[in-house]
C-alpha cells in the first residue's frame, strides 16, 4: 500500500496545482470530514460532491490570490492500517512563482480503498490559521501597490 499511497499523494498535489475542481474532489468519498486547526476549530462533513465542491473552490480561489504555483511534498509518514486503509501524515510546503515560500503546513489523511481506488474518507490539517495569514500578506501587499 505504500507505494499505491505516494501514487495517490502525487495525483493529489498534482490536481491542487492545476486547480482542477473535479479531479481534487474525485480522490474523495463521501461522507467525508475535514477538521482544520484555527480558533476555534472548524469541523465540516461533506455529504456529497455537491457539499465538497463549493469548499474545495474557496481553497482554490485563495490559492490563486496568494499567487500558489506548486505544492510541494516534503514528508510523508504512513501507518497501514489493512490492506484497505492507511493514515497519512504529510507535510507540504507552498510555493509561488519565485520559488519563494507561501507557508508549510501538515494534514493527515484517512485513505480507504472504495471501488477500487484510493480516496480521502477524513483529513485534519493545520493550513487554515496559516492559509489566512498569507491571504493578509497579500492583502497588505495590494494596499501598498495602489496607493
Amino acid at each position: 500500500m505504500a507505494h499505491d499511497t505516494l501514487l495517490f499523494l502525487d495525483s493529489y498535489r498534482a490536481a491542487f496545482e492545476r486547480r482542477d475542481i473535479d479531479g481534487i474532489v474525485d480522490l474523495f468519498t463521501f461522507p467525508c470530514h475535514v477538521t482544520g486547526d484555527g480558533e476555534p476549530a472548524s469541523l465540516e462533513i461533506a455529504s456529497s460532491r455537491e457539499d465538497f465542491r463549493p469548499i474545495i473552490q474557496r481553497i482554490l480561489d485563495a490559492y490563486e490570490r496568494i499567487g500558489l504555483k506548486s505544492p510541494t511534498i516534503e514528508s510523508v509518514w504512513t501507518d497501514t492500517i489493512s490492506p484497505r486503509l492507511a493514515v497519512v501524515r504529510v507535510g507540504w510546503h507552498l510555493r509561488n512563482a519565485d520559488e519563494a515560500t507561501l507557508y508549510e503546513f501538515t494534514s493527515v489523511y484517512t485513505l480507504a480503498e472504495v471501488e477500487g481506488r484510493l480516496r480521502v474518507s477524513a483529513v485534519a490539517h493545520d493550513e487554515l490559521p496559516k492559509l489566512r495569514a498569507a491571504l493578509r500578506r497579500v492583502g497588505r501587499e495590494t494596499m501598498k501597490s495602489d496607493g
